[in-house]
């Protein structure tokens, strides 16, 4: 008789009940640049799927340095426009100077990656980021990709 264990999934809650496997990262100085000339985001890859994040803005000085994050490029760009916009219903947020995500700084989400961009306007200024994540043991490829095409609202 063979043993076919079950793999792991993104259904498979004990995966999410157990303590996260650690990952931290910081952006290099002066990476997160403000949206111009092409200026791509910045895309963190997590090797497995998230249990939790938890990311703060480390910049120093100017307090209009926000830093906006979010689940696709084009959600982080304001649906992919070239130039971003401002509006209820974008599907980023914004954490400002030394501010934890909301007041809570974890948040519960399952995600294989993120997005971040400057939310600064004026010159092309950068903002520096520290993210800590409690990753499951399911690897990424078992997770759907988190887009609006795939119907997934609020995350552009």
């Amino acid at each position: 008789m063979a043993i076919d264990w079950p793999k792991v999934s993104i259904g498979h809650v004990p995966s999410y009940m157990m303590s996260g496997i650690p990952y931290v990262t910081s952006s290099a100085n002066n990476e997160v640049h403000v949206l111009s000339h092409g200026t791509s985001p910045i895309h963190i890859a997590f090797p497995f799927v998230t249990r939790w994040v938890s990311i703060k803005n480390t910049e120093t000085g100017d307090h209009n340095r926000r830093l906006r994050v979010g689940f696709s490029a084009n959600g982080v760009m304001s649906s992919g426009s070239n130039v971003p916009t401002i509006g209820e219903t974008d599907p980023y947020i914004t954490i400002d100077i030394g501010d934890y995500e909301h007041t809570d700084p974890i948040l519960e989400v399952m995600c294989t990656d993120l997005y971040f961009i400057s939310d600064y306007w004026g010159v092309g200024r950068a903002v520096d980021f520290q993210i800590i994540a409690g990753l499951t043991n399911i690897p990424r490829d078992q997770m759907y990709p988190l887009t609006g095409s795939n119907g997934f609202e609020g995350i552009g």
